[in-house]
């Protein structure tokens, strides 16, 4: 046993005090920095005053939960620091969850309240018990006190109600108290202090327990803290350039993110930077020495704690030991007793290896409504060497004789993926919801140290295996990133040891085929490195492979955006977002970065399909200008002809945006030309790119050319917005009573949060450098194609069309030609396919609308 009786905390106080001393000490200091403004401590405290005021009006005090949906941002700290004040106790409710495990967090905690914005408001599950505060409505808070709440809080009193994943699938909620939180910040005062010069960077989610003190112990102490953008959490290069720019001094990363961020060429000009914490992973003795080469001004503390025992429970500070083989994770924080014990709960001689115990002031109250597994994991009296609350670790460690606790591994099946807390039988049991999965079983492969990830076994139900895409997005759906497997592999049985259990040895044992397409491979250089963590930050997913394709990963136009768009911040090289059809892969796309052939397309085409003798398909593009969403159909449509996309001007470079639908067919028609000079020409296009595809085929007619196939996509030949008030409300009110009564108020509901966070980011967007970026370009792009849609007038054309139209409708029109009857002179066919205006286009859906398009493409070039 080893132990510390360092400083004790308050009792009796709340957690938030020393913060609120801070703001009557010096109001006018910066408290908070964010990318776009500074938040001085007056204007902190005031804020969260008037929403803890708020609060407690709706029923927030002692004993009850507030939900937190946010994303970092002021917002954010103001929400925590308003929560606390209220005497109630927080719940994290990360946005980047899926709405699935949402719901099981919400209904388990039953918060009385629910803090979120406007935009966020779409991906928050309904929850009838409680009340919502919507931060950036005009509306709140009614009460305009900006006083000192004065709650009186005890030790006891819950703070926060963090979940971690469960491993019988269903996640958990650790109940942590005012007094560890103290404790912690207290004995972090005391160790490491900081000045009210210091800067704190804050990236980790709320969600992660870092997030604690990354936010109350610079508040405390009256620094500032800095936030990281959201979703960037993960990007080193742009982690860096932050900690340069902001003169950050100091900062926590897990040690799989660190080593990206000591390959950072850029990592010199972080001198600012004296204090540097990780934890939530093994620390190699490789890194630190690598962390104290590039960073020989910066002192260097390895951590180690579970949620249960209130953030960190141990610390060291690293250095440089010689025939060093492991890091420790130190000796114990204030107030906090470490013991190593066998299975009979009996202390261990030095040197040998048992499961590690830690009682104090940070251990948790329990799992929230769990109290058998409360009962299982916590206890009082141990052994007769205390008498305080302990909590059993389930971690392997043991003790060397100079009192330094080393770290070992695990004892059950609970893993660490980039510093998050992974249950496998949670994974396991997401996958067995899956209807074709008949078993499954989930194991964790570090090959090389650093790069470890998730692989998921499965025995399918029928010889129809399930794709690793689908199965991946499947997960995804139910868990958060960090639990979503990086491999699936079909198995024909679990192996069994001879009593029944399943042999975990044998499975990872197992050979993989070297043409298993699921086979993750790890990025082999810098260059690979970044793009990795380009993908993995976009797409929220990891851990992502040098090999894994972007769109079988989930992405979508949008994403393709903004991964062209850092890259091209990043490596000074502009990437069409079309491109990543040609490279969908991170080692494909390196090798065009090194090769320095980045060069944007000529014009506006983009090769999808490189195919066989059959004349070529064009597929023109929707309202945002990209041709990302034919991604499924072109897939599905197989390589018997060549595929080629058209997208906008403006999207891939700084050029202006054509407004007119005849400008656009005009120059379409020049680049198709130019590539296949005679007809018949096929086109198509979804949406606003069958107007533009039905202009084409007028252009080419005049010109004297044939149309062999002219496909529209679930595209209105009407597609003009209604231009008055009156109009609109008839329309769309027609358009919701044509929908299924059961569908009526979800699509209302997400069509008003789409309008809502389109009004947020245009306010924002004001304040934006308006310098060209692809974000900026999409916007421009689709401005511009609104503007040509309202202004186009199609003519009469004198050949046929075929009108590929989705079965759910939408607020697209109802009629069964989509308005293409009076226009078409040769003729319309309507061919009836799954899904909705979009979801046609996606998986489910898609492969009819292929086959289907196969069929008449044959038929109109008389292909047998």
């Amino acid at each position: 046993m080893i132990g510390s009786n360092g400083p004790r905390s308050l009792q009796g106080a709340g957690c938030h005090e020393p913060f609120e001393a801070q703001a009557a000490r010096a109001p006018d200091a910066v408290a908070v920095i964010d990318e776009t403004d500074r938040m001085t401590y007056a204007e902190l405290n005031g804020r969260a005053n008037r929403l803890a005021h708020e609060l407690q009006a709706l029923g927030a005090r002692r004993g009850a939960l507030v939900g937190i949906h946010l994303e970092r941002s002021p917002e954010m700290l103001v929400a925590v620091l308003a929560v606390l004040k209220s005497g109630a106790a927080y719940v994290p409710l990360d946005p980047a969850f899926p709405q699935a495990r949402l719901g099981i967090m919400l209904d388990d905690a039953m918060p009385v309240v629910l803090i979120t914005i406007e935009r966020l408001i779409g991906s928050l599950p309904r929850h009838a018990a409680a009340r919502t505060v919507i931060m950036d409505r005009a509306a709140w808070p009614n009460s305009s006190c900006e006083g000192n709440v004065g709650e009186r809080i005890t030790s006891t009193d819950l703070a926060y109600v963090m979940y971690t994943s469960g491993s019988t699938g269903v996640p958990k909620g650790v109940m942590v108290t005012h007094g560890g939180v103290e404790n912690y910040l207290v004995w972090r005062k005391s160790y490491f202090p900081l000045a009210p010069t210091d800067r704190c960077l804050q990236k980790a989610s709320l969600s992660f327990d870092d997030s604690v003190w990354e936010i109350l112990e610079p508040l405390c102490a009256g620094a500032s803290v800095v936030l990281a953008r959201p979703q960037f959490e993960y990007d080193s290069g742009y982690l860096v350039k932050l900690i340069a720019e902001q003169q950050i001094t100091a900062a926590c990363f897990v040690p799989s993110l660190l080593r990206s961020i000591v390959d950072e060429p850029a990592l010199e000009s972080c001198t600012s930077l004296r204090r540097l914490t990780t934890g939530g992973e093994t620390l190699s003795v490789a890194l630190q020495r690598r962390v104290r080469e590039r960073l020989p001004a910066t002192r260097l503390y390895n951590g180690y704690g579970t949620t249960e025992t209130t953030i960190a429970s141990t610390f060291w500070q690293c250095s440089d030991e010689p025939e060093q083989l492991t890091v420790p994770i130190g000796r114990p924080i204030a107030n906090t007793q470490v013991y190593i014990l066998d299975a009979q709960r009996q202390l261990v001689p030095f040197g040998v290896a048992g499961e590690i115990y830690v009682s104090g002031a940070g251990v948790a109250s329990g799992y929230l409504n769990r109290p058998t597994l409360t009962e299982e994991r916590f206890g009082r009296g141990l052994i007769g060497l205390t008498s305080e609350r302990w909590f059993r670790t389930g971690d392997l460690g043991r003790m060397r004789s100079d009192g330094v606790l080393e770290f070992l591994g695990r004892i059950d099946d609970q893993v660490k993926v980039r510093g998050v807390r992974v249950e496998l039988g949670e994974v396991e049991a997401a996958l067995l919801d899956h209807p074709s999965i008949r078993s499954a079983a989930v194991l964790y492969s570090d090959p090389d140290g650093g790069t470890g990830h998730l692989v998921a076994y499965f025995v399918p139900r029928d010889p129809d295996v399930p794709s690793a895409a689908g199965l991946r997005e499947f997960v995804r759906a139910r868990l958060p990133a960090a639990m979503v497997p990086g491999r699936f592999r079909a198995i024909a049985a679990l192996p069994m040891t001879p009593s029944g259990k399943l042999d975990r040895r044998a499975l990872a044992a197992m050979p993989n085929a070297p043409d298993d397409q699921a086979v993750y491979v790890a990025p082999r250089d810098a260059l690979e490195t970044q793009l990795v963590a380009i993908w993995e930050e976009v797409l929220d997913a990891r851990p992502i492979g040098a090999r894994d394709d972007f769109f079988a990963l989930g992405g979508q136009s949008l994403s393709a955006v903004r991964v062209a768009g850092v890259i091209e911040q990043r490596f000074g090289q502009r990437v069409p977002p079309g491109l990543l059809f040609e490279t969908p892969t991170v080692e494909a796309l390196a090798r065009r970065i090194s090769a320095g052939t980045l060069a944007e397309p000529r014009g506006s085409l983009v090769s999808l399909v490189t195919g066989g003798v059959a004349p070529p398909l064009f597929l023109i593009h929707q309202i945002a200008g990209d041709v990302i969403l034919y991604r499924g159909l072109t897939r599905h449509l197989g390589a018997e002809r060549s595929i080629y996309g058209l997208q906008a001007p403006g999207l891939a470079g700084p050029e202006t945006p054509l407004e007119r639908i005849e400008s656009m067919a005009k120059r379409y028609v020049q680049e198709i030309r130019a590539l296949q000079p005679r007809g018949p020409y096929a086109l198509a296009g979804h949406s606003t790119g069958g107007l533009i595809a039905f202009e084409m085929a007028q252009q080419l007619y005049a010109a004297g050319e044939r149309v062999a196939f002219l496909g529209l996509l679930d595209a209105d030949a009407q597609m003009r917005k209604p231009r008055t008030w009156l109009q609109g409300l008839r329309f769309r009110f027609g358009a919701v009573r044509a929908l299924p009564r059961a569908d009526r108020w979800p699509y209302l509901r997400r069509r008003f949060a789409s309008w809502s966070a389109r009004l947020a980011e245009t306010v924002r967007g004001r304040h934006r450098q308006q310098a060209w970026t692809p974000l900026v370009a999409t916007d421009s792009v689709r401005a511009a194609m609104n503007r040509a849609v309202l202004a186009y007038r199609p003519k009469g054309y004198p050949g046929a069309v075929t009108v590929f139209r989705a079965r759910v409708r939408s607020l697209m029109s109802f009629g069964r030609t989509l308005n293409w009857g009076r226009l078409a002179h040769g003729g319309v066919q309507v061919i009836d396919v799954p899904g909705d205006h979009l979801s046609m286009l996606q998986e489910g859906a898609v492969a009819e609308l292929a086959a289907t398009m196969n069929a008449c493409l044959r038929k109109a070039f008389a292909v047998r």
